[in-house]
């Protein structure tokens, strides 16, 4: 199937550019060079998203890594409207960093307020339905993995942030870095398994990822913030504006489902 839809991008890019498959040992070593640390990246995430099913495997049991994994796959799908948004905005960064600073400040502000808008209610909403979504899907025999789920959805809202940092860090060049920070995730992420997991089981391992990304944002943020090349405009009124907008919608949450037994009421408000 892959190489299938190989042939159809390959065919379909034929109506806007001539295809010609000749080596270019040029353009190969700085392709190579420029991708590999994206390689190195991507394989240390792997690690990342795997370590501590296999640590809680050998410390707990299989038992645990099954309440985990219920929990891990709703905030992995969760990702999907991240991925969906970060394709449209990284040509845009890439384009706006080299050749106009105000639409490339513009569209970092706009990134932000999108990954707010759309991780905070995730993790808001989620944390109030994570009883219900858990038993609708899986059975009440998966209730321990309610409280992972609502921590795994503090992942999910700093994930989409993280996410979006990444892309400026490549979109300004800045890919080794980023290997950098995904070696750092990768030895935190261990070490804060190591101690979490022996004492709160798979809950220390949901402790750990969210508590990784958190550092991770931090430090990233900081970096593309403060470095001479990037000098990454940090919208702190947007990002206030999208915790107090979400603050809101959250406090609606909670009372609508505070007035849930009283039917007439809710169809009055």
């Amino acid at each position: 199937s892959g190489y299938v839809g190989l042939g159809g991008y390959a065919l379909y890019s034929g109506k806007f550019m001539r295809l010609e498959f000749r080596p270019d040992a040029a353009l190969l070593k700085m392709l190579v060079k420029e991708s590999f640390p994206l390689l190195l990246s991507g394989c240390l995430t792997l690690i990342y998203f795997r370590a501590d099913v296999f640590m809680l495997s050998k410390m707990k049991g299989f038992e645990a890594v099954g309440y985990y994994r219920v929990a891990v796959r709703f905030s992995e799908t969760l990702d999907l409207f991240c991925v969906a948004v970060l394709v449209s905005i990284f040509p845009i960064l890439a384009r706006t960093f080299k050749e106009n600073r105000v639409d490339f400040e513009r569209t970092v502000r706009k990134g932000f307020s999108v990954m707010l808008l759309a991780g905070l209610p995730m993790l808001m909403g989620g944390s109030l339905a994570a009883k219900d979504l858990i038993v609708l899907f899986f059975g009440a025999k998966y209730l321990p993995s309610v409280l992972t789920f609502q921590l795994l959805l503090g992942y999910t809202a700093f994930g989409y942030l993280n996410s979006l940092l990444v892309n400026i860090l490549i979109a300004c060049g800045k890919q080794t870095v980023d290997a950098w920070f995904s070696l750092f995730l990768v030895l935190l992420n261990i070490v804060m398994n190591f101690f979490l997991i022996p004492v709160i089981s798979f809950n220390g391992a949901a402790v750990a990822t969210v508590a990784v990304q958190v550092a991770n944002a931090i430090f990233m943020t900081i970096y593309a913030k403060y470095n001479s090349q990037i000098r990454m405009p940090v919208p702190c009124k947007d990002i206030c504006a999208a915790i107090a907008l979400n603050l809101l919608f959250l406090a609606l949450l909670i009372g609508l489902r505070w007035l849930a037994p009283f039917p007439v009421l809710v169809f009055i408000l």
